[in-house]
C-alpha cells in the first residue's frame, strides 16, 4: 500500500502546485508566419484527373452492368437461335 499512499501524496501536492506561466504566443505566431506555404495547384490537378477517371470508370461499369447477361445463359444462346423441331 506504500505505492498507493505515495500516489495520493503526489495528487495532493499537484493540486496545490501552481504551474509556471510562460507567454509563448509570440514564438508560436513567428513560427506560423515563417512556415512555408504548400502549393495546392498540383494537388488540385491530380484530384481533377482522378475524379474524371473515376467518372469514366463508373460510366463504363454501369454500361457493362446494364448489358451484362447471365454467363450460364450464354451457353444456351446458340440453341435459342436454332430450330429444334
Amino acid at each position: 500500500m506504500d505505492t498507493l499512499e505515495f500516489i495520493k501524496k503526489l495528487v495532493v501536492i499537484a493540486c496545490f502546485d501552481s504551474g509556471d506561466e510562460i507567454d509563448i504566443s509570440g514564438q508560436v505566431m513567428r513560427r506560423i508566419r515563417s512556415a512555408k506555404t504548400i502549393k495546392v495547384a498540383p494537388l488540385a490537378f491530380f484530384a481533377g484527373v482522378s475524379a474524371a477517371a473515376a467518372c469514366l470508370a463508373l460510366f463504363f461499369t454501369i454500361q457493362s452492368w446494364i448489358y451484362m447477361s447471365n454467363p450460364i445463359m450464354e451457353f444456351f444462346m446458340p440453341l435459342q437461335e436454332t430450330l429444334l423441331w
